[in-house]
């Protein structure tokens, strides 16, 4: 009998620890009140609570019409109204302690309090589920992966466009926030296209082959753009991961990995992704005449490296933040697009306490931040790169909360010798680059003249 105990409880412990190893990241962090999910896709019974309570209390609920409390014991569980519900809605979450509780969560909001930790949330959104993180509370959806960033040691090509580029392959599949130009040649391609890019999907890819459209309930956009391509059946892969989509006619950059283990990640990510295509309603969705970009026949400059690599999807992991937070020595920026949210903003700002922080950007920002520097890029820019000391960051994504934290984007960190020849680059866009004072004297400078000239041409003109 004390044998059967002794099994039992180590039975036990080891379901725990394996329970424990199943964890997501994200609901990986402190004590009391974990995460919450008050308004679950599909059926308000999955909803759920992840608690981890040190000694035994009760977990009360309150938003002045509906309230409860429920006594629960010391350890990591999930609290939900329906078990089998919550299943068919968190296949990934299955390996954890769910346990059903009488619970009910008010998608208008409420106070959630166990012990020493509250919790306060307004109206929900659908798939919303609250995550608590050492730097505060923050939201994911759902249906987000959990996807591990790929880190290796490897060889890679850097590409800087414009460039006169086109991949040659038996087949490939692409990844892209739009495809306007011919510069993939393969007998067999597979296109993944953002089903509502802004101003509306171009005409031009409706009319490729095995073309696929993608959206998603908690994704912004689809903005990533990688694709790998493939000869034979058995024969060698490569992959590319770019900033550009697909056309190389702007200043930007292309990645180019011959090693099978970029591959299989890249290829993990196109068959989870996948799972997003919807079949479009025709003549209810909005198109748009983009005019196609032709190649760009120019001369631009490539180099190969072997260093340290981490590739990872966003917004699951995202590390631009903690780049510009972390820089000591340089920090430098080139994006098209920047838009300033809170946590950007204090990051700059702790960076720039500490040392000269060079943007390079193709749109108006106004940033007035002492160790502060910004030029405006005169030619089409479209590169996202965040030079951080000794670290590079190549990435699809712009300088904005969605970029950053909603949209589903992809980035390669690099370090070593392709970090300074990344800096040589960017030092050469800055110093091409206007000031804002100094394209404003451009433009009163251009509108004097032409007042003075029209000026002279009807005092000439007088009778």
């Amino acid at each position: 009998m004390k044998l059967r105990v002794i099994i039992i409880v180590f039975a036990s412990l080891f379901l725990c620890q394996s329970a424990h190893a199943c964890q997501p990241s994200w609901l990986k962090t402190g004590k009391g009140i974990v995460a919450v999910c008050p308004n679950p896709y599909g059926s308000d019974n999955a909803e759920w609570i992840a608690v981890n309570p040190s000694i035994p209390t009760y977990l009360n609920f309150s938003n002045g019409k509906t309230s409860w409390s429920v006594k629960i014991e010391p350890g990591f569980r999930i609290l939900t109204r329906n078990r089998s519900a919550f299943f068919r809605q968190f296949p990934e979450l299955s390996g954890l302690n769910v346990t059903e509780a009488r619970i009910t969560l008010s998608n208008s909001g409420g106070e959630i309090v166990l012990g020493n930790s509250t919790f306060h949330y307004g109206k929900a959104k659908p798939g919303v589920i609250y995550c608590r993180t050492p730097k505060g509370w923050k939201i994911r959806y759902q249906d987000w992966i959990d996807f591990k960033p790929l880190r290796l040691k490897t060889s890679y090509t850097l590409i800087e466009t414009p460039a006169s580029c086109t991949f040659r392959a038996d087949r490939a599949i692409v990844f892209s926030y739009t495809y306007t130009a011919k510069t993939i040649d393969a007998k067999n391609v597979s296109y993944y296209l953002d089903a509502h890019p802004v101003g509306g999907i171009p005409k031009c890819e409706f009319n490729l082959k095995n073309v696929h459209f993608l959206k998603s309930r908690s994704y912004g956009f689809f903005h990533y753009k990688f694709a790998v391509f493939r000869n034979g059946t058995n024969g060698s892969a490569f992959a590319v991961i770019t900033t550009e989509n697909w056309r190389w006619y702007k200043r930007g950059y292309i990645l180019v990995f011959k090693d099978d283990r970029v591959v299989r990640f890249l290829l993990e990510i196109a068959n989870h992704d996948s799972r997003y295509a919807v079949k479009l309603k025709g003549e209810n969705d909005r198109y748009t005449d983009r005019v196609e970009i032709p190649h760009v026949c120019c001369r631009s400059r490539s180099a190969s490296f072997r260093g340290n690599v981490t590739i990872f999807v966003m917004p699951d992991v995202s590390i631009a933040l903690n780049l510009i937070n972390s820089a000591k020595k340089r920090l430098y920026i080139e994006a098209p697009y920047i838009k300033l949210y809170p946590e950007l903003y204090r990051a700059l700002m702790n960076a720039s306490s500490r040392t000269r922080v060079l943007i390079v950007t193709g749109s108006p920002l106004k940033l007035e931040m002492h160790n502060v520097s910004i030029r405006y890029y005169p030619r089409p820019l479209h590169g996202k790169v965040i030079i951080s000391d000794s670290r590079v960051l190549i990435m699809s994504a712009n300088l904005d909360r969605y970029g950053l934290e909603k949209n589903r984007e992809i980035g390669v960190l690099l370090d070593g010798k392709a970090c300074n020849w990344m800096s040589r680059r960017f030092l050469e866009d800055y110093s091409s680059g206007t000031g804002e004072i100094n394209r404003t004297s451009f433009v009163l400078g251009i509108l004097v003249l032409s007042a003075i000239l029209l000026f002279m041409y009807f005092w000439i003109s007088k009778p």
